[in-house]
């Protein structure tokens, strides 16, 4: 992976065609995207200027304290419009390199996955009858990867030199407006949520993880720094946990107590805003209940006719949609979930009716 092949005028066409897409807000130096825009090619070409040049120097990333409801508030950084195009274009070089790295138990922010797939295969799981569960959380993941750390890690990829330095100067060098250290090197921990690479390196640092665990047999399913471990029985759920521990020491990185649990599927837990208890799985966004899944799509068929004035016609789906032939589990989630959302009770005494 050349540092070269990110000084392309086409490239950087693209990561701002992407950027623009995502409707950011300015960064410290109040450019909007529409301001950029409006002398797109000069200000591509400056950046690819100094790309070609060896001498791009990036403005410092914007703190934006994020607050969820139930959640503790979260700090993001955010890049100018400029820098986000050269964060988004390296993104998209780098993203087929990791995606021939990553594994197959990984599914958050890799294309043509879904937390839902990271879900179903939980469901999948369970069906072969791994109940013990091993549910995890990483402490304060984002907040405490090494920097040190991950610069060894990515200097032993095929990945140019030049190219990782440039990530470097990207993330971590510089300090917000304010004067108070985001991501700097005296801080030494945490990678910034607010860059289009974040993402990226955040399953790179926890792929030696996921490695580890498939080649001890574990069945793993892992969205970004939640991830769940099902086994057969409660002895190799307590193996997982150790193995678990060993890894994560190693990268200098612990588990969040209050969030980890050994568990079953008959005791219940939560994983990716779903409640898994028993044979059922309830979304807690929509409170739709669904669980055996021949039994859910009998369910879907016998209630489709019912919704389908209220539902259908409102998302401007086609009304002969339920016709559509269903090859596999996934589409039955998703059908479930499009044609169900808003009237949650009462599809919820409907599947129970019928499970």
């Amino acid at each position: 992976m050349q540092y070269d092949a990110l000084c392309s005028y086409e490239l950087l066409l693209q990561a701002f065609t992407r950027v623009k897409q995502n409707d950011g807000s300015p960064g410290v130096d109040s450019q909007t995207i529409v301001s950029f825009e409006d002398e797109l090619a000069l200000g591509l070409n400056s950046i690819l200027y100094d790309l070609k040049e060896r001498q791009y120097e990036p403005q410092p990333l914007k703190r934006s304290q994020l607050k969820l409801p139930g959640k503790k508030p979260r700090w993001l950084a955010f890049p100018t419009v400029r820098d986000r195009i050269v964060h988004t274009a390296i993104a998209i070089m780098l993203q087929p390199y990791f995606e021939d790295e990553f594994e197959h138990n990984s599914y958050g922010y890799r294309p043509g996955r879904s937390y839902l797939m990271a879900v179903e295969k939980v469901i999948e799981h369970r069906n072969l009858n791994r109940r013990y569960v091993f549910d995890a959380d990483i402490n304060g993941y984002f907040d405490h990867i090494p920097q040190a750390s991950l610069l060894t890690k990515l200097q032993h990829t095929a990945i140019d030199p030049l190219l990782i330095s440039l990530i470097f100067s990207l993330l971590f060098e510089k300090q917000s407006i304010d004067g108070n250290l985001v991501f700097g090197k005296a801080h030494g921990l945490g990678i910034p949520q607010g860059s289009s690479i974040c993402p990226l390196l955040a399953n790179f640092y926890l792929d030696e993880l996921d490695e580890h665990m498939i080649k001890q047999g574990y069945h793993m399913v892992r969205y970004a720094d939640d991830f769940v471990i099902c086994c057969d029985s409660a002895k190799s759920a307590q193996h997982a946990q150790y193995h678990t521990e060993q890894v994560l020491n190693h990268l200098s990185l612990t588990l969040n107590e209050e969030k980890t649990q050994l568990t079953t599927f008959a005791e219940g837990f939560r994983f990716l805003g779903h409640n898994f208890l028993g044979e059922q799985v309830i979304d807690e966004k929509s409170s739709l209940v669904f669980g055996v899944m021949d039994n859910a799509k009998e369910w879907t068929i016998s209630a489709a006719e019912y919704q389908q004035e209220q539902q259908l016609l409102q998302l401007d789906t086609p009304a002969n949609w339920h016709h559509k032939a269903i090859e596999d589990e996934q589409d039955w989630l998703i059908y479930l979930r499009i044609c169900f959302n808003s009237q949650a009770q009462c599809n919820v005494k409907c599947l129970k009716h019928y499970i």
